[in-house]
């Protein structure tokens, strides 16, 4: 009995692989031919592939001499800012545009405003908005396209010029020194996915909570009492 199972899974899986233009074993013949071992060419260019980062072994040298480094506007500033593993690139160039003026007004020999103090508004803001969309769109499904979208990506460190300059008027900036970085700042992958896994856990919450009707000033309350919580994992 066992022999003949075998047998009809092996003749099943045989059709199975003739149909549909799935991969033949002809065409795996003609691909196997196309590959010349023996030619000096194609082993070099293998042996390369196999121990080297492609984009190194890519690398035109002769196109080097002709990339032009002159820029015609150049941004006056002393010393250089690092984001290092984080998403803020956003945040350090807006600020960077901004620190040649401290500088050159009040003297200073270097100056470097706080991303860190930004950043946590930023983060904060961010959630606000996600969980204020929960309650506007708790009626919709959840397989419905901008709720997977929701909970999907609750926050992130991206962000555009007008994200600065929002936060900026809103919560003002302060000196580095006042609010420095951390190592959640510097590093923020981890912290992120632990914001985003209790936001998500928020965003049932109160999903569950606008259904059932309830007055909006509970549900508000609700919401700040969830983004207080999630401003715990911020640096």
């Amino acid at each position: 009995m066992r022999k003949l199972l075998t047998f009809l899974f092996f003749v099943a899986g045989t059709v199975l692989f003739a149909q549909n233009n799935s991969i033949t074993e002809e065409a795996l013949n003609h691909i196997r031919q196309s590959y010349d071992k023996n030619d000096p060419a194609t082993r070099a260019l293998t042996n390369a592939l196999s121990n080297y980062d492609i984009t190194k072994i890519a690398l035109d040298r002769e196109n080097l001499s002709t990339v032009d480094h002159n820029f015609k506007y150049k941004v006056e500033v002393k010393g250089i800012t690092n984001q290092k593993k984080s998403g803020r690139c956003w945040m350090f160039t807006s600020m960077n545009v901004l620190r040649p003026m401290v500088i050159d007004k009040y003297k200073l020999s270097n100056f470097e405003f706080s991303q860190n103090y930004l950043y946590f508004w930023d983060i904060l803001e961010k959630a606000n908005l996600y969980l204020e969309a929960q309650i506007k769109y708790a009626t919709k499904p959840m397989d419905d396209k901008y709720v997977d979208w929701l909970f999907k990506s609750p926050v992130g460190d991206g962000g555009v010029w007008n994200s600065f300059t929002n936060l900026a008027e809103k919560y003002g900036l302060v000196p580095k020194e006042v609010f420095p970085e951390s190592n959640s700042s510097e590093n923020t992958g981890w912290m992120i996915r632990l914001i985003n896994r209790k936001l998500r856990e928020d965003g049932l919450a109160i999903r569950k909570m606008a259904l059932t009707k309830i007055a909006a000033q509970k549900l508000q309350q609700k919401k700040t009492r969830c983004l207080g919580r999630s401003t715990e994992f911020l640096p």
